[in-house]
């Protein structure tokens, strides 16, 4: 990214989140250009606290259960609505027989979530975690700016939760970039609270990660291919 683009990004985030948000994507911005950084903010939902939300045009939703195997072909569709930066944090995160739920309203799509439902998911760009076999992982949700404000969200997770597949959960993990601040407030909006953080980096091919005790005594590890 040119040096007037990343200006300009960094004013927008100063505008919308204050100056000392800026700082911290400022700081990101620089440590990334010396090594690979990553801090993620690991959320969970209880299902128990999961209620139907109203939605404005629930009279003209419905839903799709798929596979993640579909994900490139409907990303390529709404390419006018996901950028290239989104489409690969998604991408990078799916695992063979991870699951995709659509979510429309009337013939258009409006928004999307996969899931992870073994307790072993991949973080963005590879790194990837053992959970308690209770949760489901809820990563790469994206609801398409046409239907943001209607609380669709929220009832993707109600839906999501009473599939015939997630039935026995206790509810829902996800991770938020500690630099995608609209999604930081969006999530304690929905009702997940933060389990703690994960930071890890790069160097040559290895990774080197630290998770928080909140992590911990939740039942959240690194994962070992061992384990298989």
């Amino acid at each position: 990214m040119r040096i007037v683009d990343r200006y300009r990004e960094l004013a927008g985030q100063i505008a919308r989140f204050g100056f000392m948000k800026g700082l911290v994507y400022l700081f990101d911005a620089v440590l990334n250009r010396l090594i690979f950084f990553h801090c993620l903010h690991l959320f969970f939902l209880d299902r128990t606290q999961v209620k139907r939300p109203p939605v404005i045009d629930s009279e003209l939703l419905s839903f799709r259960l798929t596979t993640v195997d579909d994900l490139p072909g409907i990303l390529d569709q709404a390419k006018h609505q996901i950028d290239e930066l989104n489409r690969g944090y998604i991408l990078s995160g799916t695992q063979k027989n991870d699951l995709l739920f659509l979510t429309y309203v009337g013939t258009e799509l409006a928004g999307l979530t996969c899931v992870h439902l073994r307790g072993r998911p991949k973080l963005p760009f590879g790194l990837r975690l053992r959970l308690p076999d209770s949760v489901i992982y809820n990563y790469g949700a994206f609801t398409f700016p046409k239907f943001r404000g209607r609380n669709h969200q929220g009832l993707r997770h109600y839906e999501l939760l009473h599939q015939p597949q997630c039935e026995d959960s206790t509810g829902l993990i996800g991770n938020v970039l500690y630099t995608n601040f609209r999604s930081l407030r969006g999530v304690k909006k929905s009702g997940y609270r933060l389990l703690g953080k994960i930071r890890y980096f790069r160097i040559r091919g290895r990774y080197f990660v630290w998770l928080s005790r909140g992590l911990k005594r939740f039942g959240v590890g690194k994962y070992s291919s061992a384990e298989e």
